[in-house]
């Protein structure tokens, strides 16, 4: 059985921190939204549609910018017991440094976020090369 993770780790914050720089990230988010949430009239995902709105101001202030969101369809290559993620989203940063400061801001909407996941992945990665928008 899989683990699920919904919020990063004091441990996974400080391992990107303490990666190389590398310049341009994207993060690649893998989102599995509660069906229902107890004392809310919203499903998982129109609360996270709600933190979406809310974190845009964020993400624009770090200068990051939403590259692609998509739906899932279904699994082409992956173990039997895989989550089945509602919807992917790549989010593109200048530095991890730009990523972790909007992060750890006070007013940044994290527990909106927290409250309408029931699992995620979030995979920090960059750009070795492309060339004519193929790699």
């Amino acid at each position: 059985m899989l683990e699920i993770s919904i919020d990063p780790t004091r441990e996974q914050i400080k391992a990107l921190a303490t990666l190389p720089h590398l310049g341009t990230i994207v993060m690649i988010n893998l989102l599995k939204f509660k069906e229902t949430m107890e004392g809310e009239s919203l499903s998982g995902k129109e609360l996270y549609q709600e933190y979406a709105k809310q974190a845009a101001p964020f993400i624009q202030k770090s200068n990051g910018k939403v590259l692609w969101k998509g739906q899932f369809l279904g699994q082409v290559i992956s173990p039997k017991e895989d989550v089945e993620w509602d919807e992917m989203l790549l989010v593109e940063y200048p530095t991890k440094e730009h990523f972790l400061e909007m992060i750890k801001s006070p007013e940044y909407p994290s527990q909106i976020r927290t409250k309408s996941i029931e699992d995620s992945r979030l995979w920090v990665t960059y750009t070795e090369y492309m060339v004519n928008n193929s790699l």
